[in-house]
């Protein structure tokens, strides 16, 4: 029976090998005349240099680092360790990965600059971005590019003239019932559950013109539904 199967194993094996070269040897060819040719163009153009690397005990899929977000982000320190990895690596832009999706993060001025306004029209927000948060804000400024976001823009557009945002009246009632709504007992309070219903009900004001009202002592008429909508935006 060996005699047999055995070398049809090795063939197969052999042949099996052989497409995963093939199929290796085509991704690399099509990533360097694509992807790699308009990052060295870019790389040219503006004198870059490489991003530092951030240290890594798994070097392919990063599983550390991903672990490591997970914990500072249940401890509510994720922030304060993003930043200690620039101090600790001593620059302002650092690459890593997850599971071998490269991850570039900078705090530099000068990156943002150009992300957010100068060259805005050549980045994206990227699919991840879209499917994530798609379900909850379906397609509108926050999940979309291009002409759609263009679309979305101009029609919140008047919602920022100087007259809509000078209306100082609309921001005092919401910072009262903001006050009030913080004890005077001298007891530790936790104020990110109040700064979010300030934040939505000057929102929903300012955006639609009726305020979800989530910082009245009742929580507003609408309580239920906008404590649902809190913990769903914040789980």
């Amino acid at each position: 029976m060996l005699s047999v199967y055995f070398p049809s194993l090795l063939q197969a094996s052999g042949a099996l090998g052989g497409l995963i070269v093939i199929y290796c040897t085509y991704s690399y060819i099509h990533w360097q005349v694509t992807v790699g040719a308009s990052r060295r163009q870019l790389i040219k153009k503006h004198g870059c240099l490489a991003p530092k690397k951030l240290p890594s005990i798994d070097p392919f899929l990063h599983i550390d680092i991903f672990l490591q977000s997970f914990r500072d982000f249940k401890s509510h320190s994720i922030l304060e360790n993003y930043k200690k990895r620039f101090d600790d690596l001593n620059c302002s832009t650092y690459r890593t990965g997850v599971f071998r999706t490269p991850i570039i993060l900078t705090i530099d001025p000068e990156n943002i600059k150009s992300i957010l306004a100068t060259d805005f029209q050549s980045y994206s927000i990227g699919d991840d971005r879209k499917r994530a948060m798609g379900a909850l804000l379906g397609s509108g400024i926050f999940t979309t590019d291009g002409a759609e976001w263009q679309h979305s823009r101009d029609m919140l557009r008047p919602n920022f003239v100087r007259s809509q945002i000078g209306d100082v009246e609309l921001f005092e009632k919401h910072v009262s019932r903001l006050i009030q709504a913080i004890p005077r007992d001298g007891s530790t309070v936790d104020l990110a559950p109040l700064f979010f219903k300030f934040t939505l009900d000057v929102a929903s004001e300012f955006l639609f013109g009726v305020s979800t009202d989530s910082l009245l002592p009742d929580g507003g008429p609408s309580a239920k539904e906008t404590e649902a909508f809190i913990e769903a935006f914040v789980y």
